[in-house]
């Protein structure tokens, strides 16, 4: 944990370089000094059937998962990372988007 999971309108798949953007986005958490690399998991999901607005616009959604126990001034750091990251689609006409999700450890199992 944490856990950032992008999904995106399959068409961009023909416009973006995703699996690079993922490496980035792993990058960028790692490097943001909130969260220890080894415990990152960065995944994206295309979605091929989706409706978003009343001009079908492709999309991209990130959502971070995490425990809770982070300060406000973290997670206002790391939510400034990731909006940056959804920056760089600015000239593609996308709706974009982010999502932090804290849990109680007690709510998450990973069986290994």
């Amino acid at each position: 944990m944490p856990h950032l999971v992008v999904e995106y309108a399959k068409p961009l798949e023909e416009k973006v370089a995703l699996q690079s953007w993922v490496d980035q986005l792993f990058s960028v958490l790692a490097q943001c000094g909130v969260f220890k690399p080894d415990t990152i998991i960065v995944r994206a999901q295309a979605c091929m059937h989706y409706h978003a607005g009343s001009q079908q616009k492709d999309f991209i959604h990130l959502t971070l998962s995490l425990y809770e126990g982070r300060t406000p001034e973290q997670l206002a750091q790391v939510q400034h990372v990731l909006a940056q990251q959804l920056e760089q689609f600015s000239s593609v006409q996308i709706t974009k988007s982010l999502r932090i999700d804290e849990m109680a450890k007690s709510h998450y199992t990973e069986l290994n």
